[in-house]
């Protein structure tokens, strides 16, 4: 193993230990040459992985801060609801609707894969924000084209639109686009 690769498991093990917990900053890059006697490449080289593994972010001017590193796998593909992969991940989760138009139009621009011949289209305009673990982690934004679902409760919004969707009015969802920014 070299050099980086071993300042990078010591600095791991001691953020899993809380050595240096959530917020706080790491050696600076000077510190760290002196604390392993590494050469200062060595040193941003691992901090780079650190960063690059989702564990730390650097800050132009101020160091390295140790940020939450926890991470939750979804799939992007296959017709799975927001609920139920919580639900099958045992995960204690909560949705918040903090907007709610049920007579919008698509905002077209806002999408890449989307034809502008929707620009128009009326939809139902819901923004919600995904709480893990009582820690806000996603922002969701759904645009129902009223076309195929009239009307959106604002309850179904914060209970799970899939289940309104196919158990409340018998649909059955054949695809989802997913814009993830």
């Amino acid at each position: 193993m070299n050099k980086a690769a071993l300042v990078y498991q010591d600095l791991l093990q001691k953020i899993d230990a809380e050595v240096y917990p959530i917020g706080s900053y790491l050696p600076s890059e000077h510190q760290l040459c002196e604390l392993y006697g590494i050469s200062r490449e060595t040193g941003r080289k691992a901090l780079a992985t650190l960063a690059e593994d989702g564990y730390i972010q650097k800050i132009r001017g101020k160091g390295s801060i140790v940020i939450e590193h926890r991470q939750y796998e979804f799939p992007v593909s296959g017709i799975v609801s927001y609920k139920e992969l919580a639900e099958k991940l045992h995960i204690k989760t909560q949705n918040i609707v903090y907007d709610y138009q049920p007579d919008a139009t698509l905002p077209v621009a806002d999408f890449t894969s989307l034809s502008t011949e929707l620009t128009e289209a009326p939809v139902t305009a819901i923004k919600r924000v995904r709480v893990i673990d009582g820690e806000p982690a996603i922002i969701d934004k759904d645009y129902i084209l009223k076309s195929i679902v009239p009307k959106v409760p604002k309850q179904a919004a914060e209970d799970s639109l899939y289940a309104y969707f196919e158990n409340q009015l018998g649909l059955t969802i054949g695809y989802a686009t997913k814009e993830i920014t």
